[in-house]
């Protein structure tokens, strides 16, 4: 062994990233003009939480518990919720999203907080649920 990290155990210790196809996929369910927003937990906050990256996967896993949907998406510290068009489903799970972290002390980035809508950027690329099949 020559590293602390060896001694890892790579089972429950490893990260796996939401892919854009993912995110993608996600959206197609609930079919074309789908809202999507996006939320995002405060940078400085996930250098502390890295060392307990369970926290945000809690975040991730009890806001799809308590909503009973699969419309949330995470990439480290991005979360992307959707809904259905002309539907209160987007907006519904961010304020779950949000009072979630609210209750936990997970300070969001509001200023970059965007959506509902069917048009807006995730990971840097452009998503139009107007224009996807």
């Amino acid at each position: 062994m020559s590293s602390v990290n060896d001694y890892i155990n790579k089972k429950n210790c490893s990260v796996k990233y939401t892919s854009f196809e993912t995110v993608l996929s996600m959206l197609a369910r609930f079919g074309r003009g789908a809202l999507a927003a996006r939320l995002d937990v405060i940078r400085f906050v996930i250098c502390i939480l890295l060392a307990s990256v369970s926290l945000l996967v809690v975040l991730y896993h009890y806001n799809k518990q308590k909503s009973g949907m699969d419309n949330l998406a995470q990439y480290l510290d991005d979360f992307l919720s959707a809904g259905r068009a002309n539907s209160n489903e987007c907006n519904q799970s961010m304020t779950l999203f949000t009072n979630i972290c609210n209750e936990l002390g997970v300070p969001l980035a509001y200023e970059k907080t965007i959506g509902p809508s069917p048009v807006l950027k995730f990971l840097g690329l452009e998503i139009d649920t107007n224009e996807m099949c």
